[in-house]
């Protein structure tokens, strides 16, 4: 009997447990499918170098209906400048405040609406310029407000709608190569030859290997005329690999300063680097343009003919592994490596061991076996 009891006692608990837990979950579910379902504003959150432009978009996500809205953005002006407001027109007229400080304000107005507008997605991306000395690993927010008690968003009834924010943010990251998308190119086998570059970014890495429908490919030339006029870029890295630019791939390209070639066998075509056009019968040279590469190469030769063209070389200014600059290759130098690739600390040329003009999980296994061989020696 007593035998019974206990058994009918353990299975009231072991109900009594499912209904609690089977409680649990439906709640947990609700609350998930609330979260999911909730209106929602959210800032885009972003990852770019020192010096380079971010794009942040606010969007909105689960929107009720609404015909009117304004929001605060506030950001850190000692690492962010904005720049440029690009609205993307659909919440009816805009009149966002002139001056581009922080805090700013977002404002639209609906005012010839008959419903509600319950667009979704992007409703405006803000330009930042991101200053030069910010440390790598640095986070800012974005942060986006409202005042729901002053109506700041209202219906076409005039109730006021409220909306969950997820604010944006902007990360310092390392100095990454730029991706394949931002290039046009030729597949010839293992082989790409760049033939025009799309990007934006001011400062382009070309990475010896881009990865193409999971396929690796080498680039190994950059065609002529493929940056021609980009008077956008103001500094290009051109990685080992690369043994050929092409007549006119960099011309007229006035904003750009500063070439760097990690390449020992290269050949250079006609006004490649540094010209500028002037008349069918005169180039000029752009003012301050410097090459950099090692002695004795095409690189140093093409500089050379043209005395306002500055030659510095790779030999003098770096020694590959010495990523502390302490003058000696050892075990701090291979931990200061795997903090920049993390992006704890800002990237140095001398942390570029294998010299391809980027700092990747390469350049460890390159200092590993600096290290294993002076261990020996």
């Amino acid at each position: 009997m007593k035998r019974l009891n206990r058994t009918i006692v353990a299975i009231l608990l072991v109900m009594v447990m499912l209904v609690s837990y089977s409680n649990f979950v439906v709640a947990e579910n609700d609350e998930v499918e609330q979260k999911s379902s909730r209106p929602t504003i959210v800032g885009e959150q972003v990852v770019v170098a020192a010096g380079e432009t971010a794009a942040v978009t606010i969007n909105l996500v689960n929107n009720p209906g609404i015909i009117a809205m304004k929001l605060i953005v506030s950001f850190d002006t000692d690492i962010l400048t904005l720049t440029n407001v690009i609205d993307a027109g659909v919440l009816g007229t805009q009149y966002h405040k002139p001056e581009k400080q922080s805090p700013y304000t977002l404002s639209w107005g609906m005012d010839t609406a008959t419903e509600n507008c319950t667009i979704n997605g992007t409703v405006v991306t803000l330009e930042f310029s991101v200053a030069e000395d910010v440390e790598q690993g640095t986070q800012t927010p974005i942060e986006i407000t409202y005042d729901l008690d002053n109506y700041d968003i209202c219906d076409f009834n005039g109730d006021k709608v409220e909306f969950a924010v997820e604010n944006g943010s902007v990360t310092i990251g390392g100095v990454l190569a730029n991706p394949i998308e931002d290039f046009e190119y030729e597949l010839f086998g293992d082989e790409l030859i760049i033939t025009k570059y799309n990007g934006t970014a001011k400062k382009v890495i070309i990475d010896s290997t881009y990865v193409i429908d999971g396929k690796e490919y080498t680039a190994v030339s950059i065609e002529e005329c493929a940056f021609e006029t980009n008077t956008n870029i103001t500094k290009v890295t051109i990685p080992e690999t690369v043994t050929s630019i092409g007549d006119y791939a960099f011309y007229d390209c006035t904003s750009l300063t500063d070439v760097v070639i990690y390449s020992k066998n290269i050949t250079i075509g006609e006004f490649a680097l540094g010209y500028y056009y002037i008349s069918r019968k005169e180039n000029g040279v752009v003012d301050g343009f410097t090459l950099t590469g090692y002695p004795g190469t095409e690189v140093e030769a093409y500089a050379s003919a043209e005395e306002k063209i500055t030659f510095v070389s790779l030999v003098a200014s770096v020694v590959f592994g010495d990523a502390n600059g302490d003058g000696v290759c050892d075990a701090k130098d291979l931990v200061r490596i795997k903090r920049i690739l993390a992006n704890l600390i800002e990237m140095t040329d001398t942390a570029d061991v294998n010299g391809d003009g980027i700092i990747t999980v390469a350049d460890v296994e390159c200092m590993r076996k600096i290290l294993c061989k002076l261990d020996t020696e």
